[in-house]
């Protein structure tokens, strides 16, 4: 999207607290492993309360690349959050790429505050989007129609039980007929497959380390729309 990582730079923000310090350790590892500058990174957002005014943080990280904005502004907070500081930005003339791995959910949609608020910005999914039209994302859209009786709203909350019940047929199957504890164990013991709704997956391997996929959406006149197409990438060494 930004034709690559050379000369781009990053500005990250997230909530102070365990969760918001582990954000920014992992997420500056990953921009800095692709070739971004890192021109801010700080978990300073109360955690417990709100933000009434977002100016503090939008005029550090609007001046973060020497003295200008960023090339992406990455938000790792909840969505009210995320609604108060994308407003800010935007309202103070930011045009780069806006982007949080939270924001990915049909009922945010139902809002016009929120989907004004979130318009333009891509958010990052580590699974297959509901907008693909791949065979396997249709099997998952019949599947849950049939099991809800109708059609509902998709969200990821369905995708994590629909997935995990996924791995445990497959490693199921490749155990046998003769199913036990102890076979079960055999066969996830070196189980892997690829292409599905979550990657490539490996056991033991996926016990410790995500599947390393992704894709981006944008939210766009009121829908969803891939940005960047699911696919999975080589891992990045935790440190």
């Amino acid at each position: 999207m930004l034709g690559g990582a050379r000369g781009k730079s990053v500005a990250i923000l997230a909530t102070d607290n365990d969760a918001g310090t582990f954000a920014i350790r992992t997420y500056r590892q990953g921009f800095t492993a692709a070739g971004f500058t890192v021109a801010y990174a700080k978990a300073s957002v109360p955690a417990t309360s709100l933000p009434n005014d977002w100016s503090a943080y939008t005029k550090d990280i609007l001046r973060s690349d020497g003295g200008k904005a960023p090339d992406a502004v990455v938000s790792v907070m909840q969505t009210p959050y995320n609604i108060g500081l994308f407003t800010a930005v935007k309202r103070a003339g930011y045009r780069g790429v806006i982007t949080d791995p939270t924001d990915y959910d049909p009922g945010l949609l139902a809002k016009a505050a929120t989907r004004q608020a979130l318009d333009g910005v891509h958010v990052l999914l580590t699974f297959e989007p509901f907008e693909s039209t791949s065979p396997a994302m249709r099997r998952f859209k019949e599947d849950i129609r049939r099991t809800a009786g109708k059609d509902v709203p998709l969200n990821m909350h369905m995708m994590t039980g629909y997935m995990s019940a996924d791995l445990f047929l497959a490693v199921a199957e490749r155990a046998g007929r003769e199913l036990t504890v102890e076979s079960f164990q055999r066969a996830a013991d070196g189980f892997s497959d690829t292409g599905t709704l979550v990657g490539d997956r490996a056991l033991p391997k996926g016990q410790r380390e995500a599947f390393g996929c992704g894709a981006l959406v944008q939210l766009t006149g009121g829908a969803y729309r891939v940005s960047s197409p699911f696919r999975c990438y080589p891992p990045i060494p935790f440190s």
